[in-house]
């Protein structure tokens, strides 16, 4: 089945979530090491995973974008998500991203970022998007940086201290 929305970079395809991918994300969303910088830490079950799915293509519904399932352009495999959404509940819109353990280190979360925040800027025309990254989430702050988010220090959100990054669309390259 075709959606009716994909942004495309050279190796990724995202699309909005659909409740058949409930199953397979659950190998994302219930990972502990995957989810070990997650607010909500990992999934302990498949209804659990199905009620963020959801959550997740209401906010699409209601905002025109959230986060989106990452396929692999050449397999069609799920590699995990990435995009825009709500920080807490806005109205500050953030970048972000998960994907699945044995995807970490290929670039994938960079070019998913990337193509999301430029998306934000180009199409969706927003001024601002920021990321909160747990500090110790060295591997997550790096992508931000490669993307073009700037580290602007510390914040108080999701209930803890994070960094804090912002890109403006004024000044991104």
């Amino acid at each position: 089945m075709a959606d009716a929305w994909e942004l495309l970079t050279d190796r990724l395809r995202l699309r909005p979530y659909r409740l058949d991918d409930v199953e397979k994300m659950f190998g994302v969303f219930g990972h502990p090491e995957v989810m070990r910088y997650s607010m909500s830490g990992p999934d302990k079950t498949v209804d659990a995973t199905r009620t963020r799915v959801q959550k997740l293509m209401d906010h699409q519904a209601k905002f025109g974008f959230s986060l989106w399932v990452v396929e692999d352009r050449a397999t069609g495999e799920l590699l995990g998500d990435c995009g825009l959404k709500q920080l807490e509940e806005g109205p500050q819109i953030e970048v972000g991203y998960r994907f699945g353990r044995p995807h970490w280190g290929k670039g994938y979360a960079t070019e998913g970022a990337a193509a999301s925040v430029r998306y934000g800027f180009d199409t969706l025309k927003l001024e601002r998007i920021v990321a909160v990254v747990e500090p110790a989430n060295v591997a997550s702050c790096g992508v931000l940086e490669k993307v073009g988010l700037k580290l602007q220090g510390q914040e108080h959100y999701y209930g803890r201290m994070m960094n804090f990054f912002v890109a403006e669309r004024t000044t991104f390259a």
